[in-house]
């Protein structure tokens, strides 16, 4: 009786986990896709509520990061420039943590393609890369 049962509790803990690993493998692409519509409405406390507390934010073009607060804080100065922004995203390779989308930003007057990498842990952004790839959005 008690085989059977560690059996049975055994079948129900792996059908479990089979059924939340395509999930997990979906959160960084759940988070993000919630994350660049929040963007292209300018909406800053719904981006504020994807990032983690201890988040960090990257820019390799200048060298510097930024943490969650300080983040928060360029977009609401941002807000103007993000409502009249035109912001298209594609996958670039994901995992179970991490997503890389390719962004085309039209910021009037100028266009910037970008990479960016986020890391995504219990459905909030804990760690974001953003790498300029380009001053057009040429072959997006």
């Amino acid at each position: 009786m008690t085989r059977n049962l560690q059996f049975v509790v055994l079948a129900g803990s792996l059908f479990a986990t089979a059924l939340a690993a395509p999930a997990l493998a979906d959160e960084p692409e759940r988070v993000v896709q919630e994350w660049y519509r929040r963007l292209s409405e300018s909406d800053i406390a719904g981006l504020a509520g994807l990032i983690a507390p201890n988040a960090v934010f990257h820019t390799e073009a200048s060298g510097k990061s930024q943490s969650r607060e300080e983040f928060i804080a360029y977009m609401d100065q941002s807000q103007d420039v993000l409502a009249n922004a035109e912001i298209r995203h594609k996958l670039q390779e994901k995992d179970e943590t991490t997503i890389t989308m390719i962004v085309c930003y039209d910021f009037q007057p100028g266009l910037t393609l970008n990479r960016e990498t986020y890391s995504v842990a219990d459905g909030k952004i804990v760690n974001a890369r953003q790498k300029r790839l380009a001053e057009d959005c040429d072959g997006f």
